[in-house]
Parts: structure tokens; sequence; C-alpha cells
């Protein structure tokens, strides 16, 4: 959580404000809150949020996006007009303004919970066979058949929610050529589309997927109907930005490979690139830029959190009779977690439990594995509550596997972040196994806290956009779909020298800190004014035009 002190102002005073303005669109936008005594509390919850939580540089920044509440309206009717909100802050770091709505239930179902949750999600994920599932539903004949209507109704919700944010935009702020929007995720893909070829907006547009691109290879797997939507998608809605930004290069060739597109050969971190090609929209020929941002978290607020909580997480760890440094810790939501790969790592963790034991009779009493859970979510809804059961299910089965003396504990009750960062200085191992990950904050939230002289080891895996970044010098790299891999990678981190620690952790904080959060976010907006730049000065389709 990134709290920070802020204060509300009018909309007078904002006024003063007449430079350049960046609108951060997203699906879900959380308001700034007021703690125990009242004091506004700036609050981010999840890596989206946290990632664009602050205001940078000079510039004038509006969060816009669902509020998190719903309406009982007919969807086909609703005015956003006579439900949104728009408030006014001053911080340390600049002015934000919040410009939110709520959805009527049934957008949400389709877009949210539907497409997004259960397809888009899913499919970024590499899960194609959850991704497939919702969909199929039981012919005359008892056969499963893919139910295009369904699919189709959970498109047109989503093209409608982004109607809804492009108005909210449009109507209340009055978009002027020196603006930037950037869309933030999937769930606004086709924002741009619509606020330039419907709406007819002049502006600067971005676009950063904090998921993973999808292999193209994998799409042949999908039904004929979804795998054009998906192309139809890229081609159509995220190539009507100026600027489309990726978490890692593998991202951008995906998306390359699945348009047929020429990339350039060195794709550089933080470096804008524009790739071959004219597309043409409403108002003439355009090109895109592309380029690859591992998002970056506000690193220098964590060590501060986790110093604050330190207390609370001794007390806690006593409680349950845990030795610190010789404890694993993991953590994640209850969706992300089976989604991710954690039954994985508990296994794997499972079988590195009997491993040491072997390899170190006289030390295997007292080993303790500890599990970090985020609460069950949702209850009531059916993915949801199934996904947390499998959780329950699978420590349950382990606890009794694993060798005598070892402890495996899950917590289902949920923790603040600032305890969780201060558990993980205790930790001597931090393990990160996601099968698919976009970046995974997480995991670089809790190695910046850690101690220079005596840092936890962290595992994490390849999948995760974060292990190709800090890559082998920085931690030890594991394949999050194998649990052998996971094992060794677990036995490896609890035999290494503290000597090795210490320069791993080294190297995993020189690419942590190439950039800052504020520097990240600059180079979101460079890039996209860039691409619109050339763009005002591309009146025809050049020689490269495909």
């Amino acid at each position: 959580m990134h709290v920070q002190r802020i204060y509300e102002i009018s909309e007078e005073q904002m006024s003063e404000y007449t430079g350049s303005r960046i609108f951060q669109v997203s699906n879900r936008v959380v308001e700034p809150k007021e703690d125990e005594h009242g004091n506004l509390l700036k609050v981010a919850s999840g890596g989206l949020d946290e990632a664009i939580a602050r205001p940078f540089g000079n510039i004038y920044s509006i969060r816009v996006g669902w509020n998190g509440e719903t309406v009982d309206a007919d969807p086909e009717n609703f005015d956003w007009r006579k439900h949104v909100k728009i408030k006014h802050y001053q911080t340390d770091d600049g002015p934000i303004s919040y410009c939110t709505a709520p959805l009527p239930q049934k957008i949400l179902d389709d877009y949210y919970n539907g497409l997004n949750n259960r397809f888009t999600w899913m499919l970024n994920h590499e899960l194609i066979d959850r991704a497939t599932q919702p969909y199929l539903v039981k012919d005359a004949g008892g056969n499963l058949v893919f139910d295009e209507k369904i699919f189709m109704r959970h498109v047109a919700a989503a093209r409608q929610a982004n109607r809804i944010f492009a108005e909210m935009i449009s109507e209340t702020f009055s978009l002027k050529p020196d603006d930037t929007v950037i869309g933030h995720d999937s769930h606004v893909g086709p924002l741009a589309n619509i606020l330039r070829n419907e709406l007819d907006q002049d502006c600067a547009m971005g676009f950063f997927l904090h998921t993973p691109q999808v292999d193209p290879k994998l799409l042949d797997r999908l039904s004929d109907v979804q795998k054009q939507f998906v192309l139809k998608t890229l081609r159509e809605d995220i190539l009507a930005y100026d600027f489309a930004a990726f978490q890692s290069k593998e991202d951008v060739q995906h998306f390359g490979k699945a348009l047929d597109l020429k990339l350039p050969q060195d794709i550089k971190p933080y470096e804008s690139y524009e790739i071959s090609g004219n597309f043409p929209n409403k108002k003439g020929f355009r090109g895109t830029r592309i380029g690859t941002f591992p998002v970056v978290g506000n690193y220098d607020l964590y060590p501060a959190q986790a110093a604050a909580a330190r207390k609370q997480a001794i007390a806690y760890l006593r409680k349950f009779g845990i030795t610190p440094k010789d404890f694993i810790i993991f953590s994640g939501g209850v969706r992300a977690d089976v989604t991710k790969g954690i039954p994985t790592l508990a296994k794997g963790i499972c079988a590195a439990a009997w491993k040491l034991a072997s390899q170190n009779a006289g030390l295997q009493r007292g080993r303790t594995i500890f599990v970090q859970q985020t609460q069950r979510t949702r209850p009531g809804v059916k993915d949801y509550d199934n996904e947390y059961f499998e959780i329950v299910r699978t420590h349950t089965r382990l606890r009794r596997l694993l060798p005598h003396g070892w402890e495996f504990f899950l917590d289902a009750k949920g923790r603040d972040r600032k305890l969780l960062l201060a558990l993980s200085v205790l930790a001597g191992i931090v393990a990160h196994t996601p099968k698919k990950d976009g970046y995974n904050l997480a995991a670089c939230e809790q190695t910046v806290v850690q101690h220079k002289k005596n840092p936890a080891t962290l595992v994490i895996s390849h999948g995760a956009g974060a292990g190709r970044h800090i890559g082998e010098k920085g931690a030890v790299i594991v394949n999050g779909k194998r649990r052998s891999s996971v094992t060794a990678g677990i036995v490896k981190a609890k035999w290494m020298s503290p000597l090795k620690k210490v320069e791993m952790h080294k190297a995993a904080m020189k690419q942590l800190k190439q950039v800052s959060n504020a520097e990240w976010q600059c180079g979101l907006y460079e890039g996209t004014r860039r691409g619109y730049l050339d763009n005002r000065n591309r009146a025809s389709p050049s020689p490269e035009c495909v």
C-alpha cells in the first residue's frame, strides 16, 4: 500500500494549473480515503495502481475509470453523467484529480468479470483452457460447443464500458492537442480507437500492457471467433494508439509476430521505436511507436515501511515459533495463487524440504516453511471459491507430507503490505514462481527492502517479467511450470553462501534501480508524445507501408 499525505482542493484552485495534462485511464481507480484520525491517505492496491499512484514532474495528473461501485440501471440507457464524481487533490508530488463513475451491474458482469477476467486475463497468462471453458455449452447431443453469442455479448459490454470512460474524458475535460491519454492494461484497449475515431478527439494517446502479451502460436487453440477477436483488437485498437509499451522484449516480439510487423533487431528497455507499417483509420494513415518499459514501483518508500513493521513481524513469527532467516515466504491473491502457479511452488517447496532434510539430518528439526496468504476474496463467487479451496486443499495435503520437524503455515486472514515487507526482511528465501506474469512488482518490493549485508535470496520464475528483468545474476531463476525446477531452486538458495547472497542482491538492486518510478512514467509520457508528433507530420503512407 502506497500511503501519502494529501489534501483536497477546490475546482477553483485546480483551475490554476493551466499546463499539460496526463489522463491515466484504468479499469479500477482507488480514490484517497481517511485513516482512523481523519487524515486523507492516498491508497494504492495492486501492481497497476501502485505504479501510477504518484503524479510526476510538473504535469497535472488525472485518474479516470470505474470507482468500484455498481448501480441498478439498464446498460442501454445508463447515463454516467448523473453518477460521475470529480475530486481534486494536492500532493507532495504534484496535483492530481480523480474522475470516476460506477457501472451498471450487467456491464460489470460481462465486461470485467466476463471478458477481462475469464478470457483476456487467462489468455495473456497462457491459461488457454480456462480462457475457452466459460464459453462452452452443451448442444442437443450433449457435446460441448463454443457459444459465440455469450462471447460477443461480453465483447460488446467491454466496448460499452470503454465508451463511458472515453466520454468521461472528452466531455468533462475537453481534450487539447497538448494533453496525453495513457490507457493501462487490456481492460481499456479500445479506448484510443473510440476517442479518436468515434468521438473525434485529437491528442497524444499511449497504451501500456501490464500483463504478458500472449504468444500468437497459442491462438490456434482458441475458437475461430476468439482468435479473430484477439487479432482485430491488436490491429484496430492497440494500433490506434500513438505508442504501445510492454513489459518485456518477449512481449513486443509476440505482438509483432501476431500482426506480421517488422520489428527492430535490438530492442532496449525504456526506449521507444517506430515499427514499420502505416495503419489507416478515419484520420488518415498513422504509425505506432513501440517499446519495452518494465514497470517500476515506488521503491524509495518500501524500506521505511518495512522498518516500521519490524516489531510487529518479530512478534508474528514468535507467535508461531518461527525462527528468523530460517523460513521461506511467498504470497499472492487467491485468484493469482492458482493461475500463477502457487500450488506448483508449494509442492516444489515440499520436495525441497525432504531433499534438504536428507542432505543434513542433524538440522532437519526446526526448519520452517511459512506461507503468507492474502485473504479469501469474493466469497460466493464460484470461480473464486473454487480457487480458494484448491489452495487450502493443497496446503492441507502437503503439511502431511513434510519431513518431521518441518511446518507449513497457511495464513488466510490477509495482512497489510508493511507487515509482509517486514516479514520478507526476516525471511531466508523470498519465492515468487508464477507460471506466467506480466512483471510481479511484489518480488521487487520484497527485494529492495533487504539488508545489504544479510539479504534473503530471491527465487523467481522466468515466466515473470521481473525474473527476466533481474536475470540470473540477481536471483535464482526457475521454471514455474515444473515442480522439479522449483525444488532445485529452493535447495540452491538454501545452501547459498552469505557472500553469494550479498553479490546476488547487489546485482538485483542494480537492475531495479536503473530508473525511478517517475522516470518510468516520464518514459511512457515521452514515448506517447513522440508518437503523436510523428503522426501529426504523417500526411500519407510512407514507402514502408504494409
